[in-house]
């Protein structure tokens, strides 16, 4: 929301280079069936698919316009993202302060920063979904646990739909 503030942002012009791609592909796939979409997405757009399917639920559920909805996505990401920190943190290493160390360093880190103000909103999802599937890798180990490995496992499948780049 800090780049979008009235003071810093007079003229109230998008932020971010990715702005543009993920308001105009939803705003194209506002009179389509959720098929068609997601056909869309998967085969025109094949190394971010999962991520847009997330905007396109959440705009087809909130009944936002488009604009709205890519403008206020960190406003979920970036609490998501520490949350999934925090997990990841806790379960790798669980000495204490740590967890709260790790979460408070993403609040201030270039993730943020640069997901705020690139608007790298796939890069930030596939972030939360490599943490998320890191911390469940290693619950695994300690607790052998096949639910938490097939938890890891559907999130390193799905980090790849969601920002090819980031799994690769």
């Amino acid at each position: 929301l800090y780049p979008n503030a009235p003071s810093l942002n007079v003229d109230t012009r998008p932020v971010g280079v990715d702005f543009p791609f993920y308001e105009g592909w939803l705003v194209n796939s506002t009179n389509k069936g959720l098929f068609s979409v997601a056909a869309d997405s998967f085969f025109n757009h094949s190394d971010r698919s999962l991520s847009l399917m997330v905007l396109y639920l959440a705009r087809y559920a909130s009944g936002l316009t488009p604009s709205t909805v890519v403008q206020f996505s960190p406003v979920i990401a970036c609490p998501l993202l520490v949350l999934a920190v925090y997990f990841f943190v806790m379960e790798a290493d669980d000495s204490g302060c740590t967890p709260s160390l790790a979460a408070f360093l993403t609040v201030s880190s270039f993730h943020v920063s640069v997901g705020l103000f690139a608007f790298f909103l796939s890069n930030w999802m596939a972030l939360i979904e490599l943490y998320l599937f890191m911390g469940f890798y290693f619950s695994w180990l300690r607790k052998k646990s096949p639910v938490r490995m097939a938890a890891a496992l559907l999130l390193s499948i799905s980090l790849l739909f969601t920002h090819s780049w980031t799994w690769g």
